[in-house]
């Protein structure tokens, strides 16, 4: 974040003041020479944040399929240069893996206010979104983001890194979309719980593809809109 002078209107009055605004950057993630994707992004995790790019878009499996890595970086943005094995890694089994079967929903509360405390930033500008990812007692890892994609990203890539293949739970302060439900399906989330609503085609998504979505996490309620069966009271 950085620090700038501007004018505040409050009450009929105008005044000098000092805000803290959230420094934003672009990252453009490459593999053997090609760019991948451009992402914009802020509070740094650049190499979280290209993990989960390179994994989203089918480039690698493992994170052993990267044989080095280079940066250059500017005021505005940072690249990244991936050298990628040629051979690929095998498909990811999920079968054999920590499942989870049903969380009581008091857990989900847990985790969410355990969540939102990390939002140190969010305090500060008002201008992130959080992301975490947890098993059913411990969250795992927690990242602020401009951009709730990025968030999400930046989870996926601590999990590529850590080598987690069982089965979690996301939490998000920001809308349930589409492409948050297909990310999601991709590093095994079954549960996805945020505090704000959930769109027509994450349901939809969501029933597809046997993922449990809850929306308006607050106070003591919340909705959830596909595959029930694994919340308990």
């Amino acid at each position: 974040m950085k620090k700038f002078k501007i004018l505040r209107f409050e009450n009929g009055n105008i005044f000098n003041l000092d805000d803290f605004v959230v420094e934003e950057k672009i990252l453009n993630v490459f593999a053997n020479g090609e760019l991948v994707q451009s992402v914009f992004y802020s509070n740094k995790n650049e190499f979280y944040l290209a993990l989960g790019v390179l994994f989203y878009n089918n480039i690698i499996v493992s994170k052993n399929e990267i044989l080095n890595y280079s940066s250059k970086e500017n005021d505005f943005s940072v690249n990244l240069y991936f050298e990628i094995v040629s051979k690929r890694s095998k498909s990811i089994d999920f079968n054999e893996i920590n499942k989870i079967d049903v969380i009581k929903a008091s857990s989900l509360f847990t985790l969410m206010k355990q969540t939102l405390t990390h939002s140190n930033a969010f305090a500060i500008t008002g201008g992130t979104h959080i992301v975490s990812v947890a098993t059913k007692d411990n969250l795992l890892a927690y990242f602020e983001d401009i951009s709730r994609l990025s968030a999400v990203l930046k989870v996926v890539g601590f999990l590529v890194d850590n080598e987690m293949r069982d089965e979690t739970l996301l939490f998000t302060s920001g809308r349930i979309n589409y492409n948050i439900v297909q990310i999601a399906s991709k590093i095994n989330s079954k549960i996805i719980v945020s505090q704000s609503a959930v769109s027509t085609l994450a349901i939809k998504s969501g029933d597809s593809l046997n993922i449990t979505l809850v929306g308006f996490l607050r106070g003591n309620r919340f909705n959830i809109y596909s595959h029930p069966e694994r919340i308990s009271q």
